[in-house]
């Protein structure tokens, strides 16, 4: 059975999103900004390269959102690479 379109896309989603996460918990990552931004960093990768997804649905409204929320991570941790303490995030 030959795979095609949206089920094929969402299923190679599935499987870098799962590689991506377990290679992290696998290093030992403890910090859960790290998985949110590898997840994010993921689902613009994925949906990028595997064009169904993009075709399937209207999703301007989650990439602001999530270009929003890596931001904000990215920058929270810049600031504490410079010596400022935003949230009390465990490191």
């Amino acid at each position: 059975m030959r795979l095609k379109g949206l089920f094929r896309d969402l299923i190679i989603y599935v499987a870098i999103h799962t590689i991506a996460i377990s290679s992290l918990t696998i290093l030992g990552e403890s910090r859960i900004d790290a998985y949110v931004s590898i997840a994010i960093l993921t689902y613009f990768i994925s949906t990028t390269i595997l064009p169904s997804i993009r075709e399937a649905s209207n999703l301007r409204l989650v990439d602001i959102v999530l270009i929003a929320v890596f931001a904000f991570i990215v920058a929270v941790r810049v600031l504490e690479i410079l010596g400022y303490r935003l949230l009390a995030m465990p490191s």
